[in-house]
């Protein structure tokens, strides 16, 4: 058993030695293992990180120069509403964006 603990963080680096924690810039990253040296009490440590990229796509008509498929609804508040079967976009019967 060691008498420092690994540390397990999100967004920040900390030490597991004094516990100086930093918030590394984009260019700082850390593709593999890395030997950091501590800023606060100047021992050395190994650096692991884990990325997570999330991607959110959407479909858009208009994007690829295509008709609308749209679809006509009533509202909870009786307002008819058009809704595209095709990239989900909507408009209001007689105007507007929903």
């Amino acid at each position: 058993m060691s008498r420092h603990d690994s540390m397990i963080t999100d967004y920040y680096v900390v030490c597991p030695y004094c516990e100086y924690t930093y918030q590394p810039e984009g260019d700082e990253a850390v593709v593999d293992d890395a030997v950091m040296e501590c800023e606060s009490c100047g021992k050395k440590y190994r650096l692991m990180q884990e990325y997570t990229l999330t991607s959110h796509t959407t479909p858009d008509c208009e994007l690829n120069e295509a008709a609308h498929d749209w679809e006509q609804r009533t509202l909870r508040d009786g307002s008819a509403a058009e809704f595209c079967l095709e990239c989900c976009k909507a408009r209001l019967l007689g105007g507007g964006e929903v």
